[in-house]
């Protein structure tokens, strides 16, 4: 029996990107805003989240540099697995950040 997994970390397209024709991506955490990917001229740049460190319940952030869609995917796609893994470590265990907004802090998010 075939049993499947869903990303509670992921990366959705919004309608209107920050950057001319390119579209901004939403990073979430089980549906609560994290960060928005968005194109400057050189590719995207934004944060993506990174499970809590040991004895942490801060969620961190990677900034990935300016790479194309696909890299970011790439990159995003190794976090999941690392989320899953976290998540099926820790059930239950409520974690914290704070969303980012092109930069600017928004209020705290939680999940459990």
């Amino acid at each position: 029996m075939k049993t499947t997994t869903t990303n509670r970390v992921e990366m959705k397209q919004k309608q209107h990107g920050h950057h001319g024709d390119q579209p901004d991506y939403s990073i979430t955490i089980d549906g609560k805003p994290f960060a928005t990917i968005h194109y400057n001229t050189r590719g995207y740049t934004g944060h993506l989240p990174c499970p809590p460190a040991a004895g942490s319940l801060n969620v961190g952030k990677l900034q990935h540099g300016e790479n194309n869609i696909t890299k970011v995917q790439m990159i995003l796609k190794g976090l999941q697995k690392e989320w899953r893994e976290w998540f099926a470590a820790n059930p239950g265990t409520a974690i914290f950040w704070n969303a980012i907004q092109f930069g600017n802090l928004t209020p705290q998010s939680t999940i459990a």
